[in-house]
Order: C-alpha cells, then structure tokens, then sequence
C-alpha cells in the first residue's frame, strides 16, 4: 500500500474474481494487486485481514502509552 494517498481495498468474492472482473480492476490506474497465492480467506476474515494491513501500513509501529 503507498505511505500516502487514498485506498481502495477490494475484498473478491467466494473462489475469486472471474477473469473480466479481475482484468478490469487491473486495467484501472494505480492498481497494485495483491493476493494470497492459492490460498483463501473466508468472507468473514478477509475484510478484517484488509483493514488490519492498511491499518499497520498507516502506522507501521504500535504506539504506547
């Protein structure tokens, strides 16, 4: 994810994206994607799998205090 910017985290449905999809997400400016190799996450982790990354690339170190 860039240190600055906006983002937009897209999380794709069940057994992934179909091919049109993926290639128009990827044919759009400043797309990076990512992925996990062959491996899935359910629905119900792979939101909260997004915000936690973007929320350490944010802020890369935890704060105390």
């Amino acid at each position: 994810l860039p240190a600055q910017g906006d983002w937009l985290l897209v999380s794709g449905p069940p057994g992934g994206f179909a091919p049109a999809a993926e290639a128009a997400f990827r044919a759009l400016p400043g797309v990076r994607p990512v992925t996990l190799g062959r491996r899935r996450l359910r629905a119900e982790t792979a939101g909260l799998a997004l915000l936690v990354a973007a929320s350490l690339r944010a802020r890369p170190t935890w704060e105390t205090g």
